[in-house]
């Protein structure tokens, strides 16, 4: 089962599983998605008289509200959704024997140390990671059948923000990427391969998702532009205090240790300029 089949990270989870063999049952709160292997569930609702379907062996909870700044501006809605109810429906499915696989971010450390291990003290400074360390502390409670991992940045074949400034580049638009934000990217593919093989596995605890090193936005920037083939005269950097957004904080690293993943599953971690080539390369000369 994927809880949220039709976001971001439980959509490619189903197609992926689909395509393997697998029977796979989501679910969505929007009642056009609705079908034979697609039920109805609102995490924003009370959920506690919603039965969980019988003969669920794994169930992915994809549901969050991941921006930054709506968990930081809407505190008390979003909590019911990361925190209340994604705490309700994994009890429901543990005492059915159910296993849970959860996604979670890096954002549960503050960003002051370098690749921090799955066994060192969580200490977020956002509203966004204070919720996931409060869903991790009640998931990890329910029973031993229970897997957690922490990702850095996903990127999806479709991330608007790097295809907006591949266009521009290619058209000779200056672009002013932050020079102080860190990143290290995954693909989407390389998030799913992880998260189906830890399922698959009943590799149970905490497990570390990420890049080998982090790289700043400016440092994408201008390994977009050399792979576009345009001058570096065309990345103008801004530091992000002076970009008139505010953040409620800017982590000055995101890399993670990642030595159970490698030592546990055999995945090694990509190289973050690897990540980006993988999904953006297609985009970097002009079809034809």
């Amino acid at each position: 089962m994927i809880i949220g089949g039709d976001g971001f990270i439980g959509y490619s989870i189903a197609q992926a599983l689909r395509k393997s063999g697998n029977k796979v049952i989501t679910t969505s709160r929007k009642p056009q998605n609705l079908s034979e292997s697609c039920i109805y569930l609102d995490l924003t609702k009370d959920i506690l008289s919603w039965e969980v379907p019988d003969d669920v062996d794994t169930a992915f909870i994809c549901v969050a509200v991941t921006s930054i700044d709506q968990c930081h501006s809407h505190p008390e809605e979003s909590r019911k959704i990361n925190v209340e109810n994604t705490i309700n429906i994994a009890s429901k499915l543990a005492d059915k024997g159910t296993a849970i696989i959860f996604p979670s971010t890096n954002l549960v450390f503050d960003g002051f140390k370098p690749f921090c291990k799955v066994d060192d003290s969580i200490c977020p400074i956002t509203e966004y990671g204070r919720q996931k360390r409060e869903t991790e502390t009640g998931l990890l409670k329910l029973g031993e059948n229970i897997a957690i991992l922490r990702f850095t940045k996903i990127f999806g074949y479709e991330t608007p923000l790097v295809l907006k400034w591949i266009e521009q580049l290619k058209r000779g638009i200056i672009i002013h990427p932050f020079s102080d934000i860190a990143l290290a990217p995954v693909s989407i593919d390389f998030a799913v391969n992880a998260l189906i093989k830890i399922a698959n596995r009943k590799s149970y605890g905490v497990w570390h998702v990420s890049a080998k090193e982090d790289i700043t936005y400016e440092e994408l920037a201008r390994h977009l532009a050399r792979r576009v083939g345009v001058s570096q005269q065309y990345i103008q950097p801004i530091k992000a205090i002076d970009s008139g957004l505010l953040f409620e904080s800017i982590p000055k690293y995101t890399a993670l240790d990642t030595s159970r993943l490698r030592k546990e599953l055999g995945i090694n971690p990509p190289a973050s300029f690897d990540t980006i080539d993988s999904i953006f390369g297609v985009h970097y000369k002009d079809k034809g």
